[in-house]
């Protein structure tokens, strides 16, 4: 999949979401946002943005002042607040995207409650951090942008598309979703690196050359790993559950566009992104409810 193939992928995603939020009268910058669930459902915090005809914005639901707040919003022209995760410290991190403005994606943060945010880098999209401050992101070459660099090189192996990565809680692994990946490493799928043998190996295989695996998020404990699946032409994908090792992967949901599972911080409930709004089910796939009346592109919990 070449850079402009992932770009127009990316733009037809974001422009039928945010379609789709365009119509919702009730959900913008300054509308009240209602949590529909029990706080004791949402220990800690939620980021989650909007994309609509009205511009982006950026939300946090915080259980322990109970309420919803708007952090930040931009011009409708930007398509900005994607792919959230937040940084060690309590900053968020998010990536932007400008139609026709090369290299497109650019990383940012902000501190919730303090001040504008700050540009990170200008050529990078999807980025995970781990616990100690190591950042991982989806590159403009379609390559992994480790920083601090570290001696993994997955040019030869797949090109990296622009879901997050994710660090296990030690921050001794890493996995990644790969396409195009070349002899014989392995087909298309999600694949774990070892930072300490520098090795990368399969943890979960797309079944077919139009499936796209992508989301992954570690269980607050390390001993599970959800992830999202669509098919390409197909408006429905799935969240799904496995072990750290790639065994015993269990169907979570079915039948919506469900996609960016997020843990919460006790690893009972996952949070993800339904057909435009945010959701929550417990971490069997039991329970399921929206949990506010706005629309949503990305969620976020707080680890």
């Amino acid at each position: 999949m070449c850079r402009s193939t992932h770009v127009a992928l990316v733009v037809a995603i974001l422009v039928a979401v945010t379609a789709s939020c365009g119509g919702d009268s009730s959900t913008g910058p300054n509308s009240p946002q209602r949590v529909l669930v029990p706080w004791s459902r949402i220990p800690g915090e939620i980021a989650y943005s909007y994309n609509g005809t009205g511009g982006s914005a950026l939300y946090l639901i915080d259980a322990g002042r109970q309420d919803v707040r708007l952090l930040a919003s931009v011009r409708p022209d930007t398509l900005s607040f994607i792919n959230l995760a937040w940084m060690p410290g309590g900053r968020i991190a998010y990536s932007q995207f400008v139609p026709n403005v090369y290299p497109y994606y650019s990383l940012w943060a902000l501190t919730p409650d303090e001040g504008a945010p700050q540009l990170l880098y200008s050529d990078g999209d999807a980025a995970a951090w781990s616990r100690d401050g190591r950042l991982a992101a989806a590159c403009i070459d379609e390559t992994l942008c480790l920083d601090p660099p570290a001696t993994v090189s997955l040019r030869v192996a797949g090109e990296v598309i622009g879901t997050r990565p994710a660090f296990d809680p030690d921050g001794a692994h890493l996995v990644v979703s790969l396409v195009n990946v070349t002899n014989p490493v392995g087909p298309d799928g999600l694949y774990i690196i070892d930072f300490q043998s520098g090795s990368l190996s399969l943890l979960k295989a797309a079944a077919s050359d139009s499936e796209l695996l992508g989301d992954p998020t570690f269980s607050p404990d390390g001993s599970k790993l959800a992830f999202s699946t669509g098919f390409g032409g197909s408006p429905e994908s799935e969240v799904w559950v496995m072990d750290v090792d790639g065994t015993n992967a269990v169907r979570l949901t079915s039948g919506h566009s469900d996609v960016q599972p997020s843990w919460s911080p006790d690893g009972t409930e996952i949070a993800f992104v339904r057909d435009g709004g945010v959701w929550l089910m417990y971490s069997d796939g039991s329970s399921v409810a929206q949990i506010t009346d706005g629309a949503a592109v990305s969620i976020a919990w707080h680890p």
